[in-house]
């Protein structure tokens, strides 16, 4: 009766429900800051600091893109259009190119690759009939947009200096560029424009920047200063009060983008070619490109995103839900909620003075942001949100800044500042500053905190909000009173590194935490004796699920195994030695470890400035290996690692963007609850990927059987979640049919019993 009442439950779940594939990846990124904009009439493109995204006036719908589905970089800076061949194109902060068709990008990397002295940075893109010319520091580059191939490189070259080229157009027969000196011109149809004699200065200056043509006049700027080219001569117009950032013309019009460095703020103006002037706009943000669409403007904005400025003179914004800025710094994820802070610091441990806040996820792509410049409880002063730590009772959120003190949120919306008049202590080294830099709850319920700087640096605010405050000698550490990185082990003893070496803290206040007389304390370093560690220089810690403790460095990794007699000296962290492939060394020896996370079968991802590894569950193996070159992670420099122990989704946040990886193995329960398998059904014929079933109980022993009980598979499971690639022990694919999956606990007891169909 058990077992049938199981067998109902699950496949009822099984039919509502399906999740992410295993294996997949999902990116998490801001794409709130246009860098520039391009359409072809119905699509509009915005590049973003960081990938690009599209939006559809059809229907009105955004699609974001980045490696995850298809983009081969990260940081575009341009965008542009061609009609002839019907592609976009974006540009790369690294000189690297893609091209967008029929929904695919390819890529051009010969920019990229390019070996040169000195830089490659793309200044401007500008495609014409089936051309794109790229405005480099190095020269101009021309590409055959059809054929996928760069044709010609035109380095020019002038009193022995390679010049910049910031800006290039196609006027009738004719190329003009914008260079550090001046506006040269060549016919586009002369085979040898790599000879610096086939260009004619136009008009020599100082410093160009933008150029723009509409097939009948052609404009340039310089500095603050408008001017018109008839018949190969540049005439001055007029100055502006503010320096000229872009230009772009229509048949009829001519728009004019400026800056004003002190307030940061931009003009939005149009002319007719006639240049009377028509409208002036001031915007919030400087503008950076702008592109016709209907007879409208959509405008790239770099700090609000894309926006429409409509014939009417109204401005729209053309946002969507995503995180505040790409930077993810610390993260909380529990079951698909997300919670992301957008702080930091350098690797001085100096604050990075970013303003972007917190940003929350609470369903799939629905984000809300809590930033300096919109949320009102905050000041324009708060910076840096570093750590973040959830009430396990009521589900408050601690956050944790640099500078500013913390903050409490409540499910109710409302919002608690901690800083002066409250139980945080100013920094002793500098005054006025209250840090907050570690925090933890421990097994009672109980806040503790760490504030790098303060004298008191280690604190506790216990449920019924009384306080106490603990202090450390300084001990042998370089910056007194160093602390941050929090983390309570199960004997409730507070861990916290002491960063620019000095070392790891371990503090044991004795379960009494009102008698400060009884807390004893050690401090780990390097050498036999004094606590072992590859490295002063401490990044990272964790407690994996036996209650070993992972200290990461810049020097690989220890691991304390038997934590409750480290402060007595009679347990040290080891450095283990390993041997992956043919080669045996310390674990991770040489690598500056940034980040470790120990998912539901105990096996540790590991993050460092190379990348990230997934290791077995004692470190003999390496499982998977994921860098910048073979994987849709933004960067190799890895901030945080987190993992949704419920989904097992696993987040990476580096310095470039937020993505995350279906993992194999999720948290192993006591009882079968929310049993999932998925995909179900498959398709024998094209199915290829891997099944899961999650919600198990942890580690339980899973078995795939045919109707009549004939075994075809049998596993582990991962935590709480098995997994099968759809091949059985012959290395052939069953047959279409009913197939029952039976899952029992070590004794072979809590059997659950569910199915999987196979279609033919």
């Amino acid at each position: 009766m058990k077992y049938s009442f199981i067998f109902c439950f699950l496949f009822s779940i099984t039919a509502i429900a399906q999740e992410q594939a295993i294996g997949l990846w999902q990116s998490h990124l801001s794409y709130n800051l246009a860098l520039g904009v391009s359409t072809n009439g119905s699509d509009v493109f915005a590049a973003t600091e960081i990938a690009p995204y599209a939006y559809h006036t059809k229907d009105g719908s955004f699609e974001t893109f980045s490696k995850v589905n298809g983009l081969h970089d990260v940081q575009t800076t341009h965008t542009a259009y061609d009609a002839t061949t019907d592609c976009f194109v974006f540009a790369y902060a690294n000189g690297n190119l893609d091209f967008y068709k029929d929904d695919y990008f390819f890529s051009i990397p010969d920019i990229k690759l390019k070996t040169i002295t000195g830089s490659k940075t793309i200044n401007r893109l500008y495609a014409n009939n089936g051309w794109l010319y790229v405005a480099t520091d190095f020269g101009l580059v021309l590409i055959d947009i059809k054929n996928r191939e760069v044709k010609n490189t035109y380095n020019l070259i002038a009193s022995s200096q390679t010049l910049s080229i910031k800006d290039v157009c196609v006027h009738q027969s004719n190329i003009y560029v914008c260079t550090n000196a001046g506006i040269y011109k060549a016919n586009k149809n002369n085979p040898f424009l790599q000879s610096m004699n086939n260009w004619t200065l136009i008009s020599p200056a100082t410093s160009s920047n933008c150029i723009t043509s509409n097939g009948q006049e052609i404009f340039w700027s310089k500095k603050d200063s408008l001017f018109q080219i008839i018949q190969d001569t540049s005439s001055f117009k007029f100055k502006v009060d503010k320096p000229i950032t872009y230009l772009a013309s229509t048949i009829n019009k001519l728009v004019l983008c400026t800056f004003s460095d002190s307030l940061g703020q931009g003009n939005f103006i149009t002319y007719t070619t006639t240049l009377q002037k028509l409208d002036a706009i001031r915007m919030g943000k400087p503008v950076q490109t702008v592109a016709m669409l209907n007879g409208a403007w959509m405008i790239a904005d770099a700090y609000e995103g894309l926006k429409y400025l409509t014939t009417s003179g109204a401005i729209l914004s053309l946002r969507f839900d995503c995180p505040t800025t790409f930077t993810a710094f610390s993260i909380l994820a529990d079951n698909t909620k997300l919670i992301v802070a957008h702080g930091g610091y350098d690797d001085k441990f100096g604050p990075m003075n970013s303003p972007a806040g917190i940003s929350f996820r609470n369903e799939p792509f629905k984000w809300k942001n809590y930033t300096a410049w919109s949320y009102p409880f905050f000041s324009d002063t708060v910076r840096d949100f570093l750590c973040l730590a959830k009430d396990p009772i009521d589900a408050t959120l601690y956050a944790g800044t640099y500078y500013n003190g913390m903050w409490s949120f409540k499910s109710d919306g409302t919002a608690t500042s901690f800083k002066q008049n409250s139980f945080l202590s100013e920094s002793a080294t500098e005054p006025g500053h209250y840090n907050v830099t570690g925090l933890a709850f421990d097994s009672y319920g109980n806040l503790w905190m760490n504030q790098f700087g303060s004298t008191k640096e280690l604190i506790c605010k216990k449920r019924n909000n009384t306080v106490y405050k603990f202090q450390i000698p300084n001990t042998t550490r370089p910056i007194p009173y160093a602390a941050a990185g929090l983390l309570i082990d199960d004997y409730n003893q507070k861990w916290y590194y002491a960063p620019r070496g000095g070392g790891v803290i371990v503090y044991n206040d004795n379960t009494t935490i009102e008698n400060a007389f009884d807390d004893t304390y050690v401090q780990l370093l390097t050498g036999k004796g004094a606590g072992n560690l590859p490295s002063n220089q401490v990044n990272c810690l964790v407690k994996d699920n036996t209650g070993s403790i992972w200290i990461g460095t810049d020097n690989g990794i220890g691991i304390v195994n038997c934590p409750r007699n480290v402060i007595a000296r009679t347990c040290e962290a080891e450095i283990r030695i390993v041997q992956y492939d043919q080669f045996a060394s310390y674990l991770f020896a040489g690598e500056n470890i940034t980040a470790i996370a120990v998912d539901g079968a105990n096996r540790k991802w590991v993050g460092s400035n190379n990348g990230v590894w997934l290791i077995s569950e004692d470190a003999t193996k390496i499982i998977q290996r994921f860098t910048l070159d073979n994987s849709p992670l933004p960067s190799n420099n890895i901030n945080t690692i987190s993992i949704d122990s419920k989904t097992g989704d696993v987040y990476f946040g580096t310095e470039f963007g937020l993505v995350s990886f279906k993992s194999t193995a999720t948290e192993g329960g006591d009882t079968y609850k929310e049993v999932l398998v998925y995909p179900n059904p498959i398709s024998s014929a094209s199915f290829s990927g891997t099944i899961a079933i999650k919600g198990l109980l942890e580690n339980a022993d899973v078995r795939f059987t045919d109707i009549n009980g004939q075994l075809v598979y049998k596993t582990k499971a991962l935590g709480g979640q098995a997994i099968w690639n759809g091949i059985d022990y012959t290395g052939h694919k069953p047959a279409p049919g009913v197939y029952l999956i039976f899952a029992s606990d070590k004794l072979g007891q809590e059997v659950m019993v569910s199915k999987l169909i196979i279609n033919p």
